[in-house]
């Protein structure tokens, strides 16, 4: 039976101040590497939860997935100077030739053998291997587990994000509250570790990779139970494992890398055993935008922008059209364009938006969470 056809891409006191822990943040950020997977499309069952990562520095790093037919995992170890890949699943080991080619590693087909088949305890069919795309990751965070039904998360706040520091005595208040949880993500280059020698982040752990030296140490204080962690555009991952959610956004952009963050969120509440509804607090005062959005509806006039960026004047200054352009393409994208590829993973969402615009829509699907998400703004004229 054929394989897998993987593509490994190199992607990449009580309060203190922030340069206590910039740095630090980054230098983590260069020892980490894990190993990101998703079934095709034409998949019968898309569902895969990635649910632990380990790191052995200098020797080995391994994914492990779960899937509605088991778990598997794929591990990338470094042995007598060269990288050698394994697939594992229900106690058998699948060798994976790793390739370079060009700035991706690439492996050969694999097969399973016929006594592989014969020995494993289930039917290995189920698992759909031959559908499966793989890359490494390397240099990009952890997956973040929130175990609190609450949590505030405060992205990129760089100064280079708000000249005018309009957001921080808001953002500021948010992070003198106690949160059950409470994460700080900061910027970086997105997929730093392209093109980067596999072999150099076994030996060295990519002390040589460079961070975004643009942006600045941030201004604020934090909490220091408040892990730092770098997302990139917030392209974080996480692991909910809560019943309800509630996530406080504070910080920018709202429009760019805080439209993302939400994003991974919903995919991982998507595959998570207990979730079922997820409320996303927006206040206005404590968060910035960009002129350009991830979308054309997200952009802002340069008439509008030029006078600030902090979101609650945006939409003060808006005329009633493009305010209700933004809010609306917002939501719309998450209850059309995002959702429209998941059904597999849900039987019904409905969608919520309230504080600004009120607006509602249930989406139907062929699995079986059903899932509420509310977008919820906080906003004074």
């Amino acid at each position: 039976m054929k394989l897998l056809s993987l593509f490994l891409v190199m992607t990449s006191a009580h309060v203190v101040q922030a340069n206590s822990k910039f740095e630090q943040a980054y230098i983590d950020l260069n020892k980490n590497a894990s190993v990101y997977c998703s079934y095709n499309a034409d998949a019968k069952d898309k569902f895969l939860k990635r649910v632990n990562t380990t790191v052995i520095p200098h020797k080995s790093f391994s994914s492990a997935f779960e899937t509605s037919s088991g778990e598997f995992e794929i591990k990338v170890s470094y042995i007598d100077e060269e990288v050698k890949g394994e697939l594992i699943v229900e106690s058998i080991s699948v060798p994976v030739q790793i390739e370079r080619n060009g700035w991706r590693y690439k492996t050969n087909d694999v097969e399973f053998d016929n006594k592989m088949i014969k020995n494993a305890k289930v039917d290995l069919s189920t698992y759909e291997f031959n559908k499966l795309f793989c890359q490494i990751e390397l240099a990009k965070a952890k997956t973040f587990n929130i175990t609190e039904d609450s949590i505030h998360i405060n992205i990129h706040p760089h100064p280079e994000y708000d000249v005018r520091r309009a957001s921080n005595p808001n953002v500021q208040k948010y992070l003198d509250q106690d949160f059950k949880q409470e994460v700080i993500l900061l910027d970086d280059y997105h997929l730093k570790g392209n093109g980067k020698s596999i072999e150099d982040f076994f030996e060295n752990g990519y002390s040589n990779l460079s961070r975004y030296t643009s942006l600045s140490e941030p201004e604020l204080v934090f909490a220091d139970k408040s892990p730092f962690i770098i997302g990139p555009a917030g392209h974080n991952t996480y692991n909910i494992n809560v019943e309800s959610l509630e996530v406080v956004f504070t910080g920018g952009n709202h429009n760019y890398c805080m439209w993302n963050n939400a994003r991974n969120l919903l995919d991982a509440a998507l595959v998570s055993d207990t979730n079922s509804v997820v409320n996303f607090i927006y206040d206005t005062e404590a968060i910035v935008v960009q002129k350009g959005g991830m979308l054309s509806d997200l952009s802002i006039s340069r008439s509008v922008f030029k006078k600030s960026n902090l979101l609650k004047n945006i939409l003060n200054n808006s005329s009633l059209k493009e305010r209700e352009r933004y809010l609306n393409g917002y939501f719309d994208y998450f209850a059309e364009s995002y959702i429209k590829d998941k059904k597999h993973l849900f039987s019904e969402i409905v969608f919520n938006m309230s504080g600004i615009i009120e607006k509602s829509k249930k989406v139907s699907g062929n699995g079986n969470k059903k899932l509420t998400v509310n977008f919820i703004y906080k906003h004074n004229e």
